[in-house]
């Protein structure tokens, strides 16, 4: 990269301490996976600093791409009056949707209404309804100048968790086991991220709250720094993802950008899902620009095309009208069944018989003859078969949910822009990388020079039992151990720093009687000391680790994103979480 690229891609970045990392004790509550898995002693965790006091420093090329995307936000919240109930449930179902599809959950919108109706054949659709209840829950939270408060966080989780057989009894629970991200089923084994322990989850998110509830920062850079440290922190058993895009525009209402309306940025999010996971990662290394940045795309883009569907929302109406005139050779009559229905379609896009007559009220007759009318016009069409609570959708309506859907990821997959941010976070990443195991690689070969390791790797082979104990005293970062092909080291050394699982095929070529010494298991502890230190460390969270340390290791663990969990009983619920710094009239809403 030249000196001029570098400094455009330095006037972008937005700086915030890097996440630290510690090397703790692991152990599998259950057995299970490979050996590898069920030998594994220590992993590396990763510890996020405190942002409550984080004031970031917004270079003014992202302040005006910010600036733009909260414009086009105003306009589309603002501009469409009578609208914006059928808008903002629109827009709701298509954020709820498109969230549940980074997590691979997937369904149609057929199956969604249906869903939302009782049916739960499909569970991919369950979800999603779950998901929507959820964001719903939250957002409104804080009408009124509420705070964004534990209580209703906890609340949406359980709101979301609640139909998933195997989540319900961790619903609405803080995680009181270690979790990680990708790698093995069964342990953190070579995981893409393991969050901090979950004794420090509770200060994390008390932390993040504070955070999320000032009204000095920007408020899209907030939400997009208040998300990535959520992410970081995953303080939950399984639905992080979702819980924390909630959190985006939950801060968006908050801080009144919002008043109706959601805005669909998980649409665009998972048209970018590698792009949007990588600037997750930029947050941790240090920088929070490129998150900014593609949150302030992601709104723009999600904004224009939702003003779009609103435009054509407004335009149904008479669109049915004409529709139900070529089939019956009349407008409907004011005041009828087919004219009240035709009234509440966009807002009530799913419905059935029974929900229209609580509704409307009028005769069950009349109703049912309208709902005919309109079928055969083909405004509404049917979603099953039954007599009973058959359920009726808008077709033009569920048609502009997956068209909104489709444009905003059409359009963010073309957007250049996007295109720049990854560019520039994979180059700065594999910058630090590059960083990293230069230092790493030079500590290697300072500890393989002395004297006393020299000695010890030019004489007779260890036992399986020393080669243990060196594991022991190592506690070397997980990173290192996987990309031990990467430094410049001995093939000696290299063996000894592998994970030291020895078959018992293997141990008979072993010399039994040759014992690790005290002068060789020094250096080994020293290397893994060094080699943690180079990493960061909050002192605010290591306060914390340490008032831990005394405390019984957690037994259990949990593979976030594959369904595989060992685990013991326990948790943390909404009543032991809360502090209560929300008033009553806010309180009713958690």
């Amino acid at each position: 990269m030249d000196e001029t690229s570098a400094g455009a891609e330095n006037s972008l970045a937005v700086p915030i301490e890097a996440h630290g990392e510690r090397v703790v004790e692991w152990r599998q509550s259950q057995r299970g996976g490979s050996r590898e898995d069920r030998m594994l002693r220590h992993t590396t965790v990763s510890l996020p600093p405190k942002i409550a006091d984080f004031s970031p420093k917004i270079p003014s090329s992202i302040a005006m791409r910010t600036d733009a995307a909260l414009t086009a936000i105003t306009q589309l919240d603002s501009s469409y009056g009578h609208h914006l109930a059928s808008l903002s449930s629109l827009l709701l179902r298509a954020e709820s949707v498109a969230s549940s599809k980074i997590e691979h959950i997937e369904a149609s919108l057929e199956d969604f209404a249906k869903a939302s109706h009782g049916e739960k054949s499909n569970a991919s659709a369950t979800s999603m309804v779950a998901s929507a209840k959820a964001l719903n829950s939250l957002i409104t939270s804080v009408d009124d100048g509420c705070p964004i408060s534990l209580s209703n966080i906890l609340t949406a989780h359980r709101t979301l968790m609640a139909d998933d057989t195997s989540e319900a009894r961790y619903a609405g629970r803080l995680r009181d086991m270690q979790n990680w991200i990708g790698g093995s089923d069964y342990s953190p084994r070579n995981a893409m991220y393991v969050p901090p322990p979950p004794v420090t989850v509770k200060d994390y998110l008390d932390d993040l709250l504070e955070f999320a509830n000032r009204d000095d920062v920007p408020a899209l850079a907030q939400a997009a720094v208040a998300h990535a440290q959520f992410e970081s922190i995953h303080p939950f058993t399984d639905g992080n993802g979702r819980i924390g895009r909630v959190l985006i525009n939950t801060i968006l209402r908050r801080r009144g950008v919002t008043t109706k309306v959601v805005v669909p940025l998980a649409s665009a999010l998972v048209a970018k899902k590698e792009a949007y996971f990588d600037v997750l990662s930029a947050y941790r290394e240090g920088d929070a620009g490129p998150i900014i940045r593609a949150f302030a795309q992601a709104a723009r883009t999600s904004a224009r095309e939702s003003v779009a569907s609103a435009q054509r929302l407004a335009e149904l109406p008479q669109l049915w009208i004409d529709m139900y005139r070529g089939v019956s050779g009349k407008s409907p009559r004011a005041g009828s069944a087919a004219s009240e229905i035709l009234d509440v379609l966009r807002t009530m896009p799913f419905f059935t018989r029974e929900d229209v007559e609580d509704v409307l009220g009028g005769a069950t007759s009349s109703i049912y003859s309208a709902i005919e009318k309109l079928a055969e016009a083909g405004i509404l069409r049917a979603l099953t078969d039954r007599k009973r609570r058959q359920i009726w959708c808008a077709g033009a309506v569920i048609d502009e949910l997956e068209d909104l859907g489709h444009r905003i990821a059409s359009q963010t997959v073309t957007d250049p822009d996007w295109q720049t941010i990854h560019r520039q976070v994979i180059d700065e990443i594999q910058r630090q990388t590059h960083e990293r195991w230069t230092k790493t690689n030079g500590i290697l070969a300072e500890v393989a020079r002395s004297d006393v390791m020299r000695n010890a790797l030019s004489g007779p082979p260890l036992s399986a039992e020393a080669q243990a104990r060196i594991s022991e005293s190592l506690r070397l970062p997980d990173a290192v151990r996987a990309n031990l092909d990467s430094f410049l080291i001995s093939q000696n050394l290299r063996n000894i720093l592998a994970p030291t699982a020895v078959s018992e095929s293997t141990r008979q070529y072993r010399d039994p009687s040759v014992d690790i010494s005290e002068p060789l298991q020094k250096p080994f502890s020293d290397l893994g000391s060094r080699l943690t230190r180079q990493t960061r460390l909050p002192e605010a969270v290591a306060q914390i680790l340490r008032a831990s340390d005394s405390q019984e290791n957690p037994r259990s663990s949990r593979a976030e994103g594959n369904g595989v969990m060992h685990t013991d009983d326990g948790g943390t619920t909404a009543d032991q979480n809360d502090e209560g710094t929300a008033d009553s009239r806010c309180d009713e809403h958690g």
